[in-house]
């Protein structure tokens, strides 16, 4: 009788091991990748805004526009945003018109233009609805 010896008592785990690799390496790989996106998380700070239904009386020649391509005028006339100090009223509340369609993007530095003009109050109307009565 003949006995093989290619039979081992050894369990056959050598194809295992490739696998048991990989799933360590994707472990760490997860594990440092979810600590980098935590610390480069920021505070974005949200607009807030009104629905006011309100008459307004200030006549609207005196508003600043802002058209679809961020060009802004006042008195129908084009005004840059370094001129806003010297052309905008100091004191007053301002009523800017928006073009609906404008992005945030866009609309912003100019917010933040007229925010460090000392203007006493800043509406921003995007759209006037008829009242029906």
């Amino acid at each position: 009788m003949k006995i093989n010896n290619d039979i081992s008592a050894r369990p056959v785990i050598e194809p295992m091991l490739s696998l048991i690799n990989v799933v360590f390496l994707l472990l760490i790989f997860f594990l440092v990748v979810g600590h980098i996106t935590t610390e480069q998380q920021i505070e974005i700070q949200m607009l807030a805004s009104e629905n006011q239904h309100k008459s307004l009386s200030e006549p609207s020649e005196d508003w600043l526009y802002i058209n679809l391509d961020g060009e802004c005028f006042y008195h129908d006339k084009p005004l840059k945003t370094v001129e806003f100090g010297q052309v905008l009223p100091v004191q007053q509340t301002l009523y800017v018109a928006v073009d609906a369609s404008l992005p945030m993007g866009d609309l912003q530095p100019i917010i933040d233009e007229l925010e460090q003009l000392d203007i006493a109050d800043i509406s921003l109307i995007t759209r006037l609805e008829e009242s029906h009565q």
